[in-house]
């Protein structure tokens, strides 16, 4: 859960990611559900080589100018760049919903995709080491199941961030997310929400 980071981790989460251009909200949102609601840095998926916030594939590592081994050993600081970098490659505007955050880490081809995309099916191997994201059952991957999947994520994880955005303080994105202030972290109960919300200046 969120709550797991302190509120000078999260500020510096914050202005990582508007530095890039980047939905904060839509970040957070994948990583709570990418890392099992651990916020771990050095997480690793019991079924594949992935690890870390957002999952990182060895494959994925090396083309960011690191390794798998590299990731896990990072702290939450420090593998912060690499979560702004994968996205920022993938591009902020192709990033338009949540589910193209999503997607941008399960499945780029899905990014920008309607929602009765199939991208994958019963009997595959994609499908049956993801079909927990059928959420439907009809026996089919689709994005609007990844759709399905973020908003319950957003819905029922822990802990409020609310954003101030650079215009409102006068500090570069960076600066805003580090500002006293900028950042407000409320520890709720177990069926919070973790919710994103830019804060509109005046």
């Amino acid at each position: 859960m969120i709550a797991h980071r302190s509120a000078a981790e999260l500020g510096l989460f914050a202005g990582v990611m508007q530095s890039a251009g980047l939905d904060v909200g839509n970040v957070a949102t994948v990583i709570e559900f990418e890392s099992a609601g651990t916020w771990s840095p050095s997480v690793k998926n019991p079924g594949s080589a992935a690890v870390g916030l957002i999952q990182f594939m060895p494959s994925t590592a090396e083309s960011l100018g690191t390794s798998s081994a590299a990731l896990q050993q990072m702290s939450f600081a420090e593998q912060l760049p690499f979560v702004a970098k994968y996205f920022a490659r993938v591009g902020p505007a192709r990033l338009s919903r949540l589910v193209d955050y999503y997607a941008a880490v399960f499945w780029p081809a899905a990014i920008g995709s309607a929602d009765d995309y199939v991208i994958a099916q019963a009997g595959s191997t994609v499908y049956d080491a993801n079909k927990g994201l059928d959420r439907d059952n009809n026996g089919q991957i689709t994005t609007s199941d990844l759709a399905v999947a973020m908003n319950q994520t957003r819905a029922t994880a822990k802990g409020t961030v609310d954003v101030i955005p650079s215009h409102s303080t006068g500090l570069s994105p960076r600066g805003a997310g580090l500002a006293v202030g900028a950042l407000i972290l409320t520890v709720l109960g177990t069926a919070a929400a973790l919710i994103i919300r830019k804060v509109r200046g005046g």
